[in-house]
């Protein structure tokens, strides 16, 4: 019944999104949200009048639409204006939350317009004293601008923060693609490493962790370029944390640049320092400059040019230092250098506006080619020397060519915007990219622009191309980087890395992605103006198979393993292709009073009234979970009414303090459930301190004495003690259930949940088992009860099935199960068979397992295809809600000895929790998710790869702490 509602559960959101996705610009349609948030200073916000929305602006001009309780963007465009340039103020309707009032606050404006966010439209114009002031704090909630480029709402009583308005991403310096195509270097904080041939990320620098060590440096966030202590102003720059010009410090340029070398990587900085680094992350060398930020490095052989905020630095790779090259200049912030053809030869580009050339050991051969108007932001010499390409401040594209010693001008598409970077694609065409996130392209020497387009949402930091001219790839402050098609300019993928991680997301425009595990929490989707969570449309969208045929870096076999591995998880959800089709009717479901529940409350219960209804199948039952957790059971409210009839109640669900995520759906008579309509809370209610439950189960003597263990009953009894004397402080009681040996029958077991009736919604309750894992002729999956027949599982064994449902409708969302047994991960059945009973004993441990064995169908593409399923996907399966960690694979065997005195499983959770060695990140704390991955890895080690931990179900709306300070 469990896998029954588990497969109706993920059913129907799939087929409507397959019939939305026939055209991906539609407003109905669905849309994939990388949540990017603000990369620059927000200057003007406001809170619609009903409470549903806020609407933000920042320095360079785009629009973000959030929903207030949520804190999920909605929009992540700028609006369609009357300028490219977008709007610097912003301010809702104050009776319609679908509109907003928009324009640029100057001295005599008269007129602002007047938007349809939604649709992306102008609808009108309103004069500037109609306009009222923004809201800044509604119902007891006051918000504030944040340095780091976020919103923050805070309790206006106790100033604690409740929700945070902002993205996952930093602002990026360059691209550079090493000589053969196959990884790609993008430069932010931590620079990233990308491997082409799977278009994933898979590293990054650690050149954060090496500015810190800079003295000479004041570090702000990761949003903010570092300020060096010798600037006039980097004390206000510090003490003010919403200060908008902290971006402009060091000139027009605030970002560094970075490159290949070989098989090297040089980078430029925010410090003094250049620094060398191979591409497993290594630090090799640092190479003092003097001048500091180094806004770019360029290599020719081992020749190294730096351009500084004070001036150009020239040397040897292998230097422990560079030298300043002379220059006559008195103002020299040099935003970008280049070699020209032979390794001596030089260009550089000056904020003050001049453009020099030279050779960087001869001073009397460096001369001033050009003094423009404005700074130089970016320059470049073509593949054979020939050309200079030079771009900057206020619309300027200068085209040098030097075996003529002209300029030429190229006519300014960007309305005087900044021009960030430049181009030579296939020598022939000119590209340029601004501030405001358009590229222009133009043919040689020809004035006017023949494309112009909206490439990113922010600054576009640079464009090159790949080394066979299949690509061009760009960079932006908006984190983003994106691959096009050079002969169509069509966008292919887009790549992000979320921020202070190694997680990535790659997604192409229509929507589907490919994307690490825990990359969840930076994706969402949108309908119409509705959010819905990362579960609800992951199967359709999660296509890695999809992105790499149309990248085209792999071959079609391996194409087809990927493919092979997205069908594989559809199976493992016991969902089918065909159930995608654009016809699957599905019934609706609505949260009629949604928008009247507060984004906070005092009290720990709220009301939801619900509507469901279908035309055309009689509704079955209604859905509920809390964080994940089924709050009526996996099998929620049953009910019977008839098509066209409409179901109304009111469901009274009981909060627990801090965040709540309450999601709902209905389920028709042929199992096709609704779109889950989500409501977020958060509850300020001063609840007490939780209690713990600890059910400790384990098993050593057996009514059949030759297949006895020496320690599963010592694992019960010192995993129940363990939990009591390190919890003693946190929680306001333990309550312990210890079973072990003959008491430990199917029948006491089904008492547990009897026991657990008593926990509170807060309370926290983990369910431990140690003994025999078995598996029966039909690989049906028991764990070994005291008094069970060892020859017939299923007469007194207790099915996995049963013994998860023990945690099933109980009131604590905090809920965690551990098991040390053999084959207590899942198993595939069609890729394993039985074999002869595995001995239980060899050597110096003991294997906890009996019964049938397992062999793997001996194909390498079974195993190829498994190794992505689990590399790749997220399980998205809730159960009943519970993270379930189980100490081995399907097909392996768990083991106890001696040497560890308990099973090793066992032994190393112990370790963990005792020695805290399963605090990551070192805040003090051990949460679920920590566990398990020190588990994982620490049983693989300690047993030479025979035994590695897994997780049946991981509950990743609800990781949880299990043990505190």
């Amino acid at each position: 019944m469990r896998r029954y509602f588990m497969l109706l559960f993920v059913s129907a959101c799939f087929s409507i999104v397959s019939a939305q996705m026939k055209n991906p610009t539609d407003k109905d349609s669905v849309q994939t949200i990388v949540q990017v948030g603000h990369t620059s200073p927000i200057i003007n916000y406001d809170v619609s009048a009903d409470g549903r929305y806020l609407v933000s602006t920042d320095m360079i001009r785009n629009i973000i639409v959030w929903d207030l309780k949520r804190g999920k963007q909605l929009i992540d465009r700028s609006l369609k204006t009357d300028a490219q340039q977008g709007l610097s103020w912003v301010n809702f309707h104050p009776r319609s939350s679908e509109q907003i009032y928009g324009g640029t606050r100057r001295t005599g404006v008269q007129f602002f317009s007047i938007y349809d966010w939604r649709n992306n439209e102008k609808i009108g114009i309103i004069a500037n004293d109609e306009i009222t002031a923004p809201i800044h704090q509604l119902s007891n909630i006051d918000y504030r601008m944040q340095r780091d480029c976020s919103i923050g709402a805070f309790d206006m009583n106790t100033n604690v923060g409740i929700m945070k308005y902002k993205g996952y991403v930093n602002p990026l310096g360059n691209v550079s693609i090493n000589s053969n195509d196959s990884l790609l270097l993008v430069v932010e904080i931590n620079p990233q490493i990308w491997d082409l041939t799977k278009m994933q990320m898979v590293r990054r620098l650690p050149y954060k962790e090496t500015l810190l060590k800079d003295t000479s440096i004041v570090y702000i966030n990761d949003r903010v370029s570092p300020v060096a202590k010798y600037l006039p102003k980097a004390q206000t720059l510090i003490e003010n944390a919403v200060a908008g010009n902290e971006y402009l410090k060091y000139g027009y340029k605030t970002y560094y640049e970075g490159q290949f070398w070989g098989d090297k990587i040089v980078l430029g900085g925010y410090g003094q320092y250049i620094t060398v680094w191979n591409t497993d992350a290594d630090l090799l060398a640092s190479i003092r400059s003097k001048g500091y930020p180094v806004f770019s490095v360029d290599m020719k052989g081992d020749n190294i040019l730096a351009a500084t905020y004070n001036g150009l630095f020239h040397g040897n790779i292998h230097s422990k230092e560079l030298a300043p090259v002379s220059f006559p200049a008195r103002y020299q912030v040099i935003n970008s250098a280049k070699f020209i053809s032979d390794s001596n030869h030089f260009i550089s580009g000056f904020d003050g506006g001049e453009i020099y050339s030279g050779d960087m050991y001869d001073s009397l051969s460096v001369k001033l080619l050009k003094k423009a108007s404005y700074p130089i932001m970016s320059i470049l010499s073509d593949s054979q020397g020939k050309r200079i390409l030079a771009v900057g401040e206020y619309g300027q594209i200068f085209q040098y060519y030097l075996n003529e010693n002209t300029w030429f001008t190229y006519a300014d598409p960007f309305a005087k915007d900044r021009i960030s970077c430049c181009a030579f694609i296939n020598d022939n065409i000119i590209a340029a990219g601004s501030s405001d996130g358009y590229i222009a392209l133009w043919q040689n020497g020809e004035k006017q622009h023949f494309k112009l387009f909206k490439a990113h949402n922010g600054e576009i930091t640079s464009i090159i191309q790949s080394n066979d001219k299949r690509f061009i790839i760009t960079t932006s402050k908006d984190g983003t980087t994106k691959i096009r098609d050079t002969q169509t300019y069509e966008e292919i993928v887009k790549l992000v890395a979320i921020e202070n991680s190694d997680e990535y997301i790659v997604m192409t425009p229509d929507n589907f992605y490919k994307a690490s595990q825990d990359c969840s929490r930076a994706i969402h989707f949108v309908k119409g103006h509705e959010i819905y969570e990362y579960d609800q449309f992951d199967l359709k969208y999660n296509r890695p198979d999809i992105i790499l045929e149309r990248i085209g870096t792999v071959s079609p076999k391996m194409v087809e393993l990927y493919r092979n591995a997205y069908k594989k998880r559809l199976k493992k959800m016991d969902f089918t292709e065909e159930r995608l089709s654009d016809d699957f009717h599905t019934p609706n479901l609505e949260i009629t009073n949604a928008h009247e529940i507060p984004a906070q409350t005092p009290t720990q219960n709220i009301n939801l009234n619900v509507k469901a209804s279908d035309d055309k199948y009689r509704l079955n039952r209604l859905l509920v979970w809390l964080n994940g957790v089924p709050v009526y059971g996996v099998q929620g409210i049953p009910f019977d009414a008839a098509p066209s009839q409409n179901l109304l109640k009111t469901l009274e669900i009981e909060l627990i303090a801090g965040a709540n995520r309450i999601d709902v759906s209905c389920l028709n008579e042929k199992g096709a459930e609704s779109y889950k309509q989500t409501v977020d809370v958060f509850c300020r209610a001063d609840l007490d301190k939780p209690d713990l439950y600890i059910v400790s189960i384990g098993v050593s003597k057996y009514d059949n004495a030759g297949y006895n263990l020496n320690y599963a009953d010592k694992d019960a009894k010192d995993i129940s003690e363990l939990f009591s004397e390190l919890n003693s402080n946190q929680y306001h009681a333990v309550h312990n259930k210890l079973l072990t040996n003959e008491q430990v029958t199917r029948q006491s077991l089904t008492e547990i949940k009897n026991w657990l009736s008593k926990a509170k919604r807060n309370d926290v309750v983990i369910l431990f088992y140690a003994g025999h894992g078995i598996l029966d002729g039909n690989m049906d999956y028991f764990l070994a009860m005291s008094d069970m027949n060892f020859e017939k599982p299923a007469e007194k064994g207790l099915a996995y099935e049963d013994f998860e449902m023990l945690l099933d409708h109980i009131k604590p969302l905090k809920k965690m199960i551990m098991m040390d047994a053999c084959h207590s991960g899942e198993i595939d059945k069609d890729e394993y068979i039985a074999q002869n009973t595995i001995s239980a004993e060899q050597r110096d441990v003991v294997f906890r397992s009996v019964g049938a064995g397992v062999r793997q169908i001996d194909d390498i593409s079974v195993r190829q295809v498994n190794e992505l399923l689990n590399e790749l996907f997220s399980d998205i399966r809730r159960g009943v809600g519970a993270t379930i960690l189980s100490s081995a694979g399907g097909a392996e065997v768990a083991v106890e000895g001696d040497k560890w005195q308990n099973g090793l499983f066992t032994y190393v959770l112990k370790e963990a929790l005792t020695d805290r060695k399963a605090d990551a990140n070192g805040d003090g704390i051990i949460t679920t998710d920590e566990l398990n991955r020190y588990a994982r890895e620490k049983v693989f080690s300690l047993s030479n790869g025979l035994q590695q931990p897994t997780s049946r179900i991981n509950n990743k709306q609800y990781e949880f702490i299990l043990l505190n300070k």
